[in-house]
This record gives C-alpha cells, structure tokens and sequence, in this order.
C-alpha cells in the first residue's frame, strides 16, 4: 500500500533530475520494461546503516549485482560468497579475499582449495563431516559454525546450519583436528518489524549459549554474523533500533557483523513497467485492476515465495506529467501472462492510471532481473545505468488480445545527447525526443557518477 508522502519521484527513488528526465524519454518511445541502477543510492543506503546500526559491520553477497559491485568493493563492505563463480568474479576484481567469508556449509573440496588459492580465510562449518573436509583442503582457515533456524526461532527451518545439540560434537572434533573456530552465525531473515524482536533476542541468547560452551572446550569466538536484521523499504523504528542496540551489549566482547545486501542494494535498482491495459470492476467497492507488462514469472518471481513488493510510483511525465490525479484509490497489479497467479500486488493505492502509462517499483536489485539486456558503460553520462528487457516472444495466455503483452516486437533505436544541451533527437517513426542523442535500446546503459557522493 502506498499513501502520499508529499516526496517528489526524484527523492522518492533517489535519483537526479537527469535520471528521471531518462527514463520518461525512453518510456515514451519503447514498450519494454526496463531497469535503472544507481550507485549513489547505495552509498546513501549505506550512510543510514551506518547511523542506525554504528557497531555493526556490513556485509553484502557477492551475487547481488555484478555492475554493481565495483561501487561496493569502495564502500569498505565484507563480502560472502557461496560458490566458485562468485569467488572468481570477486577475485577478478581485485577483490581483497582476506575479509571474504565461504558463506556455505557444505563446500566441494575443490572450492575450498581454491578458496585458499585466493586469500580466503574464513570459511562456514554445520557439521562434523565438514569439518574433516576443512581440515584436509584449507587447514589454515578460520571457521564460523552457523546455526540453523528453526520454528522455536521463528522464520521456516533452513536448509542447512547446526542444531543446539550437534554443537557438542562439533566443538570437540573442532578440538581434535586442532582447527581454528573464531565465531558463530545465526543466519536471521529479519526485515526490520517490532514483531520480529522475540525471534532476534531468542537468536541472540541462543548465539551466547554457544560461545559460552566454545570457551568451555578451548575455542574463543570473536566473532557474531547475525544474518539479516533489516529490509530496504521497511521503516525502522526507533523502539526496532533501540532493541536491537541492546540485545548487541550482550556480545559486546565480539566483532558483530550483519547482512546488508537488501538494505544497500535493493534499492539502488528500480524496474520501470508499462500499463497495457486497464480494467474498472463492475462493483464500485472493488478494486482497479492495472496490468503491466511484467509479473511473478518474471521480475517479479520473488512474489511466488512469499516476498513482498516495494509500493509502486507512477512515473508521470509526457502527456500526463507528474500529477496524474489528486485522489489515490485501490489497485491492483497483475502480471500479463494470464495466470490467476500472476498477482503482482494485491492492495495498492495509485492514482487514477490509464493504458501506456508507467509504473516504477523501488527495491528490485536482488529480482530475478537475469533476462534483463546486458550493460554497456556510456562515457561521459551522469545518469543512472540504465537495462532495456531484450527483445523476447510473444507469451501465450488467456487474456483478451489487447491485454497481452507486447512481446516479440523489434526494439527501436533511441536518438540520445549525452550531455542533454546539444542537437535534437527522434524515435523511431519520427517522434521529436527533444535534446537527445544517439542510443540503441536494448543493449544501453547510462551511467551515473557518484564519485563524489
């Protein structure tokens, strides 16, 4: 649900002037949804981290955007890592792999050894075998035992993480194959709401039980992972913060560290989507329905596992610039593959809208964005980068031919200034753009200098 906050879109999503001025020209002139990234939200997002959480380092995954992590490897970020690919991107950036963490319990041992190969010293442990494991293929590494999250903990069970009643075991044989355990990590999935604080606090006392018995059979950890405390998009409030800067005081003998990946880089990708078609309920007491032109077996596939998505901004711009209309009124937002799951949002409050209008959703920079076009660096641009979706065929569905989406069309070329002061510029079919240059949709993207944010 989203309600008037009386922001204007460029505060709103964190963008310049120039950005937004973008992505209305290619709204205008293209019917593929497209992705605009910038970097410098995620130097913001990581300036409130720092104010909200002062004692608690950061870290970010490694598969969270890979034009993106040229930017995160300046802000002085940790890095995990689950697989060889992740390691060899990370290694080819130049990445420093001694502040790197193997975030994955059951490792091949291949990837250990070329994790040691790399610089990486620290490395996830679950279970016995695992160790064994360690031991032969990175005997010099330093463990993390992770917990495994249950419902006396709240949240699902994980996959993977070590029960209260295997820690014994697992610090023993630590013990005997003389490794070196240094922390522990309990792997929360918190987005930053009060209720979720009995679930943290439990995690928390659970984590001291653990570095108390460690201490008991020689091993000091020093160090406390929490997972993830907090969602980009959720409003934390002071009570949240607070709490969390107390539970902290138990563990102040550790080095804390937290998951930040959706806090810093969500929000620094947003996903602009056309309307293509609109249909009014026959009871009044119900809601608009706007179908776009993306959806759950898409960008939007995180809805199918329970996600939410960041309340929707109309674009605005062209013939029915920023004020579309006063009054806000429930909507919802489905997906155009006709699926009666393909529920993008179901309770939005938007504007009155009509066909061909855009829609921007903040927060998407960890969807399923993969069949988004690739990025190419334009010289000389100040606006953010900017992915049209590649040309794709034509989905078969249910709904009425006017509401299918447009696929399998051949993208157009945009004629775009770069510097947005010289020449004039035309779509394709000769539709003035005003001052813009040359730009091939499809394969584009403008990018923005944030270098001195």
């Amino acid at each position: 649900m989203k309600l008037d906050s009386g922001l204007s879109l460029q505060q709103e999503v964190g963008w310049d002037r120039a950005t937004v001025r973008a992505a209305r020209y290619l709204a205008q002139c293209q019917d593929q949804s497209f992705l605009i990234t910038s970097s410098g939200v995620a130097k913001l997002q990581l300036a409130k981290w720092c104010d909200h959480f002062p004692t608690v380092w950061p870290t970010v995954r490694a598969d969270c955007g890979q034009e993106l992590l040229p930017t995160l490897l300046s802000l002085n970020l940790g890095f995990t890592f689950t697989s060889k690919s992740e390691l060899s991107t990370l290694f080819e950036l130049g990445t420093d792999l001694s502040i790197a963490t193997f975030a994955n319990s059951c490792k091949m041992g291949s990837h250990l050894r070329a994790a040691q190969a790399c610089g990486v010293t620290t490395v996830y442990c679950d279970s016995v075998e695992e160790l064994g494991k360690i031991k032969k293929f990175h005997p010099s590494a330093r463990v993390i035992i992770e917990l495994g999250t249950d419902s006396s903990t709240g949240g699902l069970a994980s996959s993977s993480g070590a029960t209260m009643q295997e820690i014994p075991a697992i610090l023993a044989e630590a013990t005997k194959l003389q490794l070196s355990l240094t922390g522990v990590a309990l792997g929360l999935t918190c987005t930053g709401r009060e209720e979720e604080l009995e679930t943290l606090m439990a995690a928390m006392a659970k984590a001291r039980q653990v570095v108390d018995l460690a201490q008991s059979h020689g091993h000091i950890l020093s160090v406390l992972h929490l997972g993830s405390i907090c969602h980009a998009g959720t409003v934390l409030s002071p009570t949240y913060i607070e709490a969390v800067t107390a539970a902290l005081t138990s563990v102040a003998d550790m080095a804390v560290e937290a998951d930040a990946s959706h806090w810093i880089v969500a929000p620094s990708v947003t996903l602009a989507a056309k309307i293509i078609a609109v249909r009014t309920r026959m009871q009044p007491d119900l809601p608009i329905q706007y179908y776009i032109n993306e959806g759950v077996f898409g960008a939007f596939s995180s809805v199918m596992a329970g996600d939410t998505v960041a309340a929707p901004l109309p674009l605005g711009g062209g013939r029915r610039r920023p004020g579309m209309s006063l009054r806000c009124m429930e909507t919802q937002i489905i997906g155009p593959s006709g699926d009666e799951l393909d529920i993008v949002e179901g309770d939005a409050l938007l504007p009155r809208m009509e066909e061909g209008d855009w829609l921007l959703f903040p927060c998407m920079g960890l969807a399923n964005i993969e069949e988004f076009g690739a990025v190419q660096k334009v010289d000389g641009s100040r606006m953010g980068g900017i992915r049209i979706r590649e040309k794709t065929e034509g989905m078969q569905g249910v709904l009425p031919v006017e509401m299918a989406w447009a696929g399998g069309r051949a993208l157009k070329t945009i004629n775009v200034d770069l510097d947005l002061g010289e020449g004039k510029g035309e779509a394709e079919g000769g539709k003035e753009m005003g001052d813009m240059g040359e730009l091939a949709v499809g394969k584009t993207c403008i990018w923005e200098d944030w270098s001195t944010v």
